[in-house]
């Protein structure tokens, strides 16, 4: 690619002008051609899942839900548009076509609650926990990922302190000694 630009600045007798009319169509082909080929979003389909523990009633863990992603709606509409020419353009070409971010498909308070974004489907599935707590499970892509980590640093968390081999230390369910994976929130079971 270097020795390509190289070439095209030394046959032209123009000047910098001439090299970016040259240079310009190659960057934008390719950056259309990697935006087609996925970037670094996962493959389509493939979802991630996070879950965690939280001394709050499921009630309240549901509401903190709602109030977060109506704060994500919120910095997208409020978004300022790029500042340079060039910004402004690939932004356009990459919303071609993209659909409104955080959009309800499905709610069934306190339990579950479903969007749907540019980025692909965004599940909250909340698990009571017998004695206290909330579960929050989560279902979402790769491109959610920091939003989602944002969320549950920002939510109260605790690891019920009973023994590992009895509890899960994520959700708090009573487990087997000899399972793996927790079957309730499928995190995995540390092992003494």
């Amino acid at each position: 690619m270097t020795m390509l630009i190289a070439s095209l600045v030394s046959q032209t007798e123009g000047g910098t002008l001439d090299m970016i009319l040259w240079v310009l169509p190659v960057v934008l082909c390719y950056m259309m051609a990697r935006g087609q080929m996925g970037g670094e979003k996962t493959p389509k389909g493939e979802m991630l899942v996070d879950s965690w523990f939280t001394p709050q009633g499921i009630d309240e863990a549901y509401v903190a839900v709602i109030a977060e992603t109506d704060l994500w709606r919120t910095e997208e509409a409020t978004r300022s548009p790029p500042s340079s020419m060039i910004a402004r353009l690939l932004s356009s070409f990459n919303q071609r076509g993209s659909k409104e971010r955080f959009v309800l498909q499905e709610e069934f308070p306190p339990r579950l609650y479903r969007l749907e974004d540019s980025t692909g489907p965004l599940f909250f599935e909340l698990t009571s926990v017998e004695g206290g707590g909330t579960v929050v499970k989560t279902m979402h892509n790769y491109a959610l990922k920091a939003r989602i980590a944002r969320f549950r640093a920002s939510q109260p968390a605790k690891i019920p302190a009973t023994p590992i081999g009895l509890n899960c230390p994520s959700c708090g369910k009573p487990v087997l000694q000899e399972y793996v994976v927790c079957p309730y929130c499928s995190e995995k079971l540390i092992k003494e």
